[in-house]
């Protein structure tokens, strides 16, 4: 083996080292990163966290649609009640009205 291939093959085993220790850094702070990502949620648990939040949007969801139904059902009691008032006052008018006419 002629010293410039002894070269190059140490040339290109550091060029190697190198690019594996660039690859160990970063896998080391991917690893860090996802550790510090788990340690954000509480007891370290991800889908019990992802499990509240799911129970938060029903709460949510089911209030909406309690306060919908509430609403709708008040105002039809409402224009009921109205309707009746006017069917009321209108026919008491109208036997105010036959009773004059005797």
């Amino acid at each position: 083996m002629t010293h410039e291939s002894e070269s190059l093959i140490v040339q290109l085993l550091t060029q190697q080292n190198q690019a594996l220790a660039d690859a160990l850094q970063s896998l080391t702070e991917i690893q860090g990163q996802v550790k510090h990502l788990y340690n954000a949620f509480p007891g370290n648990d991800i889908e019990g966290h992802a499990y509240y939040h799911a129970e938060l949007i029903k709460a949510a969801e089911a209030r909406t649609a309690f306060w919908t139904k509430l609403f709708f059902e008040l105002t039809k009691a409402g224009a009921i009640g109205l309707l009746t008032f006017l069917a009321y006052s209108a026919l008491h008018e109208i036997i105010n009205q036959i009773g004059k006419l005797k």
